[in-house]
């Protein structure tokens, strides 16, 4: 996945980060 989707995704949830290795 790239960087650019992977902030776009933490963007609405930054719980996310936590989730995406």
């Amino acid at each position: 996945m790239s960087r650019k989707k992977i902030a776009v995704i933490a963007r609405p949830l930054p719980s996310n980060l936590l989730v995406l290795p």
